[in-house]
Formats: structure tokens, sequence, C-alpha cells
């Protein structure tokens, strides 16, 4: 009996998935200890990073002073520098609000044709219609 052309191909594609299933079977020992390699250094860089993060937040601990002198010198530079901000921020307020007003007062302002005709915009010519070989305003 000979096969057709299809029933060939159907026959190569289940012998290509039997052979690549042994092939897994055979060599899944291999694949699972490498995956397994992967993930263990892939943790250990994990921990490594969690321990130095850690260990410099020890070291910025130890450095920071404990005195209570400094503790107040600490709150009352914040309050100043908090003040100073808002004094800042009130300046730039007032600096953005004098350029909105100006802004407005231009848009106010006449411009170019409109100046010249007494705030009326300028009139357009109009559609032009031809009439006897002559052209007309409409």
């Amino acid at each position: 009996m000979e096969l057709t052309q299809k029933e060939y191909r159907d026959k190569e594609a289940a012998d290509q998935r039997c052979k690549y299933g042994e092939i897994m079977l055979r060599h899944d020992h291999e694949y699972l200890t490498s995956q397994r390699a992967f993930e263990v250094e892939a943790q250990a860089r994990l921990d490594a990073a969690s321990q130095r993060r850690q260990h410099e937040k020890m070291r910025l601990e130890a450095a920071e002073p404990s005195a209570p002198k400094w503790k107040n010198f600490d709150t009352k530079q914040r309050s100043s520098l908090k003040s100073d901000a808002l004094l800042v921020g009130s300046e730039e307020e007032r600096e953005r609000k004098a350029k909105r007003a100006l802004k407005k007062v231009r848009t106010e302002i006449e411009s170019g044709d409109e100046a010249v005709n007494g705030g009326e915009p300028k009139k357009g010519k109009g559609q032009l219609k031809k009439v006897n070989n002559q052209e007309k305003v409409v």
C-alpha cells in the first residue's frame, strides 16, 4: 500500500515527535541539573545583594550621630529650610502671575489690521464672479 503525500508528512511528524520525546527523556537529568544550578546561582546573587544592602544600612546607622544636640540642630535646620522653600515658592508664584497678566494684556492689544481699521478685522475681497468676461466682486 502506497502512502499519499499528506499521510507521509503526518507519519514523519509523528516519528519526529517520538524521537524528540525519547531524547528529552534521555537528557532530562542533564537539563534539570543545569536548571537547578542556574536557580541556585540566581538565589545566591539575590542573597548577596540583600546582605550588601543590610551591611550598608548598618554602616550608615553607625555613622549617624546619636547625641541630642545634633537632633535639635537638624530640626532647627529643617525648619529654616522649610521656611526658605516657602519663601522661594511664593516668589515663583508671584512671577508666574505677573507673566500671566502680561499675556492677557498682550492679547487685548490690537495687532496688525485690527489696529488700523479701528478694531474691526480687515474685510476680504469676497467671491469673484465672471460676467461677460469681466470679473466682478459679489
